[in-house]
């Protein structure tokens, strides 16, 4: 009898054992997970944080820098676009953006940060958890310079224009100097030089903009550079299939934009 009831816990314990070894097994290859799907790259990123206004943020580490554009009552009205849209529209790519409903102090709060963070939850665009603890950190904790400047309204083009060139240069990327070429073949007039020019502002080598008939295969980002994690950062932001050519062409990289990276992205409504 005893022996049978030792068996029983020697096996009970067996069983809790391999729960537990299970569950943290699960627990790693999320983290894993997050960790490698995370989508702000390097020390320096642009985000998008909508509340009933809009606060247009790059976190610089290497310059130790935040940059802060606030503007009024635009909240709402950007929370409606997808962030493509809304870096058109700003003149600024945003490698991620944040819809809620909170002010900006009180998202940032231990408490509410904590709770999306193990949840996986809120509006994001573009981030996942990993991503929105890189962003806390850096808003609480880096010890950044910040800077705010405020425009009253967004219909005010030429203080966005101003500040989306000189707070959102990032001296890396222009400093690189590999070449772009952007090929418009949405038939959306004008957009090529929207997306020239809001490359331009981060510091993007911005030396072709065309025009052609759309083709086979979709849009697409070919790359004839070696630097990769400038050629992926792009990837990451227009969100497209990377493809890799060896030659001379016009440029490093070209961009290239079809009706399905427009339908996608929620371009036109």
């Amino acid at each position: 009898m005893f022996k049978n009831k030792n068996q029983s816990i020697n096996y009970l314990k067996i069983f809790l054992l391999i729960v537990f070894v299970g569950a943290l097994l699960s627990i790693f290859f999320k983290v894993f997970r997050i960790i490698d799907q995370h989508k702000l790259k390097g020390d320096s990123y642009n985000i998008l944080y909508l509340s009933n206004d809009a606060y247009a943020m790059q976190f610089n580490t290497r310059e130790k820098v935040m940059n802060v554009v606030l503007i009024k009552n635009a909240g709402n009205q950007l929370s409606k676009n997808s962030r493509i849209k809304n870096s058109l529209i700003l003149g600024i790519p945003f490698d991620g953006m944040i819809d809620s409903k909170d002010n900006l102090d009180l998202f940032f709060s231990n408490k509410k940060i904590m709770s999306l963070i193990l949840s996986g939850g809120g509006n994001l665009n573009n981030l996942n958890e990993f991503d929105i603890a890189k962003i806390y950190f850096g808003y609480k904790f880096s010890g950044l310079k910040k800077t705010i400047k405020t425009i009253n309204d967004i219909e005010d083009e030429g203080a966005i224009e101003q500040y989306a060139s000189d707070f959102f240069i990032n001296k890396n990327i222009f400093n690189n100097k590999s070449s772009l070429e952007v090929v418009n073949s949405t038939g959306v007039n004008g957009l090529g030089s929207l997306v020239s020019q809001m490359l331009k502002n981060e510091g993007y080598n911005v030396v072709s903009v065309t025009s052609r008939a759309a083709s086979s295969g979709g849009s697409k980002i070919v790359n004839r550079t070696i630097d990769s994690a400038y050629f992926k950062k792009l990837a990451i932001f227009f969100n497209l299939p990377e493809q890799k050519e060896e030659g001379i062409a016009v440029a490093d990289i070209t961009i290239i934009l079809q009706n399905d990276w427009v339908k996608n992205n929620k371009i036109i409504d």
